[in-house]
């Protein structure tokens, strides 16, 4: 049987007694970019990028209710064009420290 979203996230609190833990690590690229005069451009504050998840995607609800805690990190803004072996390498060090205290990544 498919679950909602929300009902999917209210049996992850019932079981495990806590919301489910994501951690967002933002690098720029396609999923979040805004129009200018020169194209699209990925954001570039932790605050656009919070508002976004807040009020373009849904988030808040889920945090104010309890189903949902989490961690954003703003790596960098860079399309995924311009994306380096350095920067993956980035990503994986900033991720791995807290591998094993999120049950997702996004």
């Amino acid at each position: 049987m498919a679950y909602t979203l929300l009902e999917s996230l209210a049996r992850f609190r019932e079981k495990h007694d806590r919301p489910l833990k994501v951690g967002i690590y933002y690098t720029g690229g396609t999923f979040a970019c805004f129009d200018t005069p020169k194209g699209l451009r990925p954001l570039d504050t932790v605050e656009n990028l919070e508002a976004l998840l807040d009020y373009g995607i849904g988030i808040k609800p889920l945090r104010d209710h309890g189903f949902l805690e989490t961690e954003t990190h703003f790596l960098f803004s860079l399309d995924s064009t311009n994306m380096t072996i350095k920067n993956r390498d980035d990503i994986v060090a900033a991720m791995t420290p807290l591998y094993s205290s999120i049950d997702g990544f996004m």
